[in-house]
């Protein structure tokens, strides 16, 4: 076809002009692009577009998007999901970063480009370098025309019946409320929320988090908060999040995060507990009149468990219940000699580990973001 878009040259056929066509999902498979700015600029002909997916592209230039070249200069507001996968001599990392230019997300958001990408850099340095697939969305509150939420979210497949690893990350704004900072129209990120799951746990101990205090440490930043409670890896993400906790409580990471007074940790309950629960929190507990020592690990499954009076059976008095039996168990068959607290994480489950492995998982009735970035990824 003579005049033809350089990016439409590898398709045999094309749709009618854009302009006649109202898309709102489009899938990109196998394409050639000169520059990633080519691949915007094809999405950015699509003004009803929500959804673009891209797999096993190809850019003979991977640098970073110029936004100025982009049609009338701005991405679709109608475009809230991009999702790009095993493209060609790309990392997830680079591939994450590419789906925030196509959304155009600091300028959604209402960021200030370089602080956009100060945090993006920081994030996608937490992203492990074998994951495959990276998914970013954006999210709107009471019908604003500029997104509350930017959502990164990278995974990799699981190998025959293990679950695949996958890191969510919820970038959330704040914008000046009238009269306040009235100088200034740009949001403010306030909050981080990091949801992490790994079939191998101890990949957390070798992420670089202090990547992230220039961050946490703005005077705008109000938390870091670490969950476990989004599918599709729920117990694999609380066995994640128990593994950064204990590094927490030994202060071989994140400890400038707790000093802060940001750091904050959120299981199925609405209420997360703060660097002020983890800072106060006893190593001694009283259950129905018996006093037990906590060591490391005993202390970040207790704080995990729930004061939730509407789920006894994940309760934190329910937790030191089992444990006491378990311990009980232990010395009336004296096939276990007693032995010190430790203060590490071992091979070998403590009384506490196998009590709560024991415990029923109540899933939590209220919903958090938009689903966990797996839907249209297969």
């Amino acid at each position: 076809m003579a005049g033809r878009w350089a990016p439409f040259q590898s398709i045999p056929s094309v749709a009618p002009p854009s302009g006649y066509v109202r898309l709102s999902d489009l899938t990109l498979n196998g394409i050639l692009f000169i520059t990633t700015t080519e691949l915007a600029r094809l999405i950015d002909n699509f003004p009803t577009l929500e959804r673009c997916t891209c797999h096993h592209l190809t850019f003979l230039d991977p640098s970073p998007v110029v936004q100025s070249r982009r049609i009338h200069r701005r991405a679709s507001l109608a475009l809230r999901r991009c999702m790009i996968s095993r493209c060609k001599d790309m990392t997830v990392s680079t591939q994450a970063a590419l789906a925030a230019d196509v959304l155009a997300v600091a300028r959604r958001i209402g960021v200030d480009n370089r602080t956009w990408d100060a945090t993006l850099q920081a994030l996608l340095a937490l992203v492990p370098y074998a994951f495959e697939r990276a998914n970013v969305w954006l999210e709107h509150q009471n019908g604003s025309a500029l997104a509350d939420t930017a959502t990164i979210y990278c995974s990799s497949p699981g190998q025959g019946q293990s679950e695949g690893d996958d890191v969510r990350i919820d970038v959330r704004v704040r914008r000046p409320s009238t009269g306040q900072d009235a100088g200034s129209l740009l949001a403010h990120v306030e909050e981080i929320a990091l949801n992490l799951s790994f079939a191998d746990v101890e990949t957390v101990d070798t992420l670089p988090w202090d990547a992230l205090q220039a961050i946490v440490d703005s005077p705008h930043m109000r938390r870091l908060l670490i969950t476990c409670y989004t599918l599709p890896s729920l117990m694999q993400a609380r066995k994640t999040s128990k593994r950064i906790l204990c590094s927490v409580l030994r202060r071989t990471q994140l400890a400038w995060a707790l000093e802060s007074g940001k750091l904050q940790f959120q299981t199925f309950k609405p209420n997360p507990f703060t660097s002020e629960d983890i800072l106060s929190i006893p190593t001694g507990h009283t259950i129905d009149g018996t006093t037990i020592a906590l060591d490391i690990t005993e202390q970040a499954e207790w704080l995990l468990h729930s004061d939730n009076p509407y789920d006894p059976r994940n309760s934190r008095k329910e937790y030191l219940r089992q444990l006491v039996a378990a311990r009980a168990g232990r010395e009336s068959t004296d096939t276990v000699p007693e032995t010190a607290p430790s203060t590490a994480d071992g091979p070998q489950n403590t009384a506490g580990e196998q009590s709560s492995e024991a415990m029923e998982v109540v899933m939590p009735d209220y919903e958090h973001g938009e689903g966990t970035g797996d839907e249209g990824c297969d």
